[in-house]
């Protein structure tokens, strides 16, 4: 393995989409990528890459991290991670990118719950995921990061308040 690489951990139950991901982060910079078909493989690769006793943290700078997978969603790896992270004297908090096919606020009020920094929707572009993992890895630090996303899905999550408000006055209406 290239040490001079960050390592991003990807978790994608999509073996078709993951090649797609794979192959974009590859080419977004130097990135070496680690895939995981669930949450559950997913926390295992964390622990494979964290040191001996998170005394000098862990090897991967970042995780991308599908919401919607089978036997543990994204969500629930997120809560995983963060209660270990806690639990780790010494290990800083990976930065967390989600990745979603669906525009439900549920799922960015709880990346918000959760310190996720930011979320990408699929079809993912590679110039948007280029930007979004030096923002995240390279300009800034990871709680820099969250807060600078902070606003953005706050306020997408204020948009779909508005659009289910302005359907219910509709349905009132009929």
């Amino acid at each position: 393995m290239d040490w001079s690489k960050k390592i991003i951990l990807l978790v994608e139950d999509d073996e078709k989409q993951a090649e797609i991901i794979i192959e974009m982060v590859e080419n977004a910079g130097n990135y070496k990528v680690v895939w995981a078909k669930d949450g559950y493989e997913g926390l295992a690769q964390v622990k494979k890459h964290s040191s001996f006793l998170g005394f000098s943290g862990n090897k991967l700078s970042c995780i991308l991290l599908d919401i919607r997978m089978p036997n543990m969603d994204g969500i629930e790896f997120l809560k995983r991670l963060r209660k270990r992270e806690k639990r780790r004297l010494f290990e800083r908090y990976l930065p967390v990118i989600f990745l979603t096919a669906y525009q439900e606020k549920e799922y960015y009020q709880a990346a918000l719950c959760e310190y996720a920094c930011d979320y990408l929707t699929k079809p993912i572009e590679q110039e948007k995921l280029a930007i979004v993992l030096k923002k995240v890895l390279e300009d800034c630090d990871y709680f820099s990061a969250f807060e600078l996303n902070r606003n953005k899905m706050e306020s997408k999550i204020d948009e779909y308040y508005a659009a289910e408000d302005a359907k219910r006055a509709v349905e009132d209406e009929s």
